[in-house]
């Protein structure tokens, strides 16, 4: 109970404050290496399957891969993806450094979690999208140990850090939540919250955009200048839905390291576990030979 009060009036004074503000005297993560990957995907939002995905070096600009037809794709598609994650993933630990991938919520490591569930044992893919299916599924598995310090998540990380003067479920809209911790000028930050909460914040589409694109596959499936015009629409939707995304994770990740929270104790302990664990599982996964899909089924069952 007293938790409970201690909670609510930390809350009332943030509402008082007109910003969020910092719960822990230390950071549960430790500082960034000086090589980071982000990734920003976009589901289709009724199969959860990807449709786009912007990645790469936050302090750079995104590769963006966009899928006009994402259920009857091929997924050599995602081949610069697949490239990319492996060899910031194998350059990291050749270096000595442990990987650090931000996403900007759980959704988005949901989906690459699917990708590698999806994509691991798939006979019909190249062995490079296999194994891109292999370390997606182990970033996946790494996240759910305590302490891991492999996989950032912007929105779990700001909430388990700081308070906000909203309730704790409209905390979990990135955008609403951000307008507590960098709240505007001149500007009531729940009025702000409230506007940013119409728009989603979970690897999709705005709702708008959901539907025409949906609208836009039946043309896009056929031949000729409509059709082609119909897949140009749709991929320069895709395209700003996955810049919309990658933006929000940039700002909750320069929200998180603003806060300017020195790393708490024993994260060296934390860190050489996490470093084994992940270096073990993409071992693995590169071991598996490029053209034989029988290998990634057994190497994939071993994680």
């Amino acid at each position: 109970m007293g938790k409970m009060n201690s909670e609510v009036f930390a809350r009332v004074v943030a509402r008082l404050q007109g910003r969020a503000f910092p719960t822990r005297a230390t950071s549960a993560i430790s500082p960034d290496p000086p090589c980071v990957f982000a990734v920003a995907p976009i589901q289709v939002v009724a199969e959860q399957h990807l449709q786009a995905i912007a990645y790469g070096d936050p302090e750079g600009e995104p590769r963006v891969i966009t899928l006009w037809n994402p259920l009857d794709c091929e997924a050599d598609a995602l081949e610069p993806f697949a490239a990319a994650l492996d060899d910031y993933l194998t350059s990291s630990l050749a270096g000595g450094q442990l990987p650090r991938v931000w996403v900007a919520h759980a959704s988005a490591l949901k989906l690459l979690g699917l990708l590698g569930e999806h994509y691991r044992r798939n006979a019909q893919a190249s062995g490079t999208i296999r194994r891109l299916g292999g370390l997606c599924r182990a970033l996946a598995a790494e996240q759910k140990f305590a302490g891991q310090q492999v996989i950032a998540v912007a929105l779990d990380l700001l909430r388990s850090h700081v308070v906000t003067g909203q309730s704790p479920a409209e905390e979990e809209h990135l955008g609403a939540l951000l307008a507590w911790v960098n709240p505007e000028v001149g500007e009531d930050p729940a009025s702000v919250a409230d506007w940013r909460a119409l728009r989603p914040a979970a690897a999709m589409l705005d709702r708008e955009s959901d539907d025409r694109v949906e609208e836009l596959r039946r043309t896009a499936k056929a031949e000729g200048p409509e059709a082609a015009a119909a897949r140009a629409e749709i991929e320069a939707r895709l395209l700003a839905g996955a810049l919309n995304e990658w933006g929000l994770l940039l700002e909750a990740r320069a929200a998180f390291r603003g806060l300017g929270l020195p790393p708490m104790p024993r994260l060296d302990g934390l860190k050489a576990k996490s470093a084994r664990r992940i270096e073990g599982a993409i071992t693995k996964v590169k071991a598996w030979p490029a053209d034989e899909t029988g290998q990634a089924d057994r190497h994939g069952s071993d994680q």
